[in-house]
């Protein structure tokens, strides 16, 4: 192990052990968290300012948007705790992460665009 000078140490080259698997997951965490915490903001936003006005579904896809991040930080904490299959696990909380950075892309244009 070779330490990475932020007190972190790295996997040696060739070696796709832990650690750097790890790494990533401790990453998608809380990225993921606050993703949701986002997602909950931007429904009580809309659903203020949506009162006086036509109703969108916007806050609905947001909704479903935020079980995708929920769903990645379940599986990134899965992956940092549990010893069996943690590539797996991690692998599945990058691609709920994908998903759910891409939903909440397409929500944005949509809104930005319904609002004109």
């Amino acid at each position: 192990m070779e330490d990475i000078g932020n007190g972190s140490r790295a996997a040696p080259a060739g070696d796709s052990g832990g650690i750097a698997s790890s790494a990533i997951s401790a990453h998608v965490l809380p990225t993921s968290a606050t993703m949701v915490g986002v997602c909950m903001t931007v429904i009580g936003i809309i659903k203020v300012v949506e009162s006086g006005h036509r109703e969108t579904h916007i806050d609905e896809a947001l909704a479903i948007n935020s079980l995708f991040f929920l769903f990645s930080a379940v599986f990134s904490y899965l992956s940092i705790r549990t010893p069996k299959n943690t590539a797996r696990l991690e692998s599945l909380a990058d691609i709920m992460f994908m998903i759910g950075l891409g939903l909440m892309s397409t929500i944005g244009i949509v809104f930005a665009f319904e609002l004109a």
